[in-house]
């Protein structure tokens, strides 16, 4: 299982984000793809890591979207076919890369979990890492 912390919030937008992905929808846009810098309690999450995810614990595990005043959260399963032809393509791109022995890690079949805000304190984290 591997936990990561959002630490760094992006800074706040005047434009309403889901304004934002109904005009990339407009465009035809299908998958959006986001990266986020990655940390844990013992540094086994590094920002040159990529985690292709086959389930997650989060907070907002029952909602895909969620608006709120100027944010969106979009949570995206991996049920979704073309999800998986992605997931696919980036493994395969990464194996390509270690083929070139460049310096790329990538965990597969692990268990994403999304720690966010103060509902987690230091202790909680403390105590999933000992399980």
């Amino acid at each position: 299982m591997v936990f990561f912390r959002h630490l760094i919030s992006p800074s706040k937008s005047v434009i309403p984000a889901h304004t934002n992905f109904a005009a990339l929808k407009h465009l035809s846009v299908r998958i959006i793809i986001a990266f986020s810098v990655v940390s844990s309690l013992h540094e086994v999450a590094q920002s040159t890591l990529l985690c292709l995810r086959s389930s997650s614990i989060t907070p907002r595990t029952c909602a895909h979207l969620i608006f709120r005043q100027y944010r969106l959260v979009v949570l995206a399963g991996f049920s979704n076919p073309s999800l998986l032809r992605l997931a696919a393509w980036l493994a395969d791109a990464v194996q390509a890369l270690k083929a070139e022995r460049r310096a790329v890690k990538l965990w597969t079949k692990k268990t994403l979990g999304v720690m966010e805000g103060l509902q987690f304190s230091t202790c909680t984290e403390s105590l999933i890492y000992r399980q």
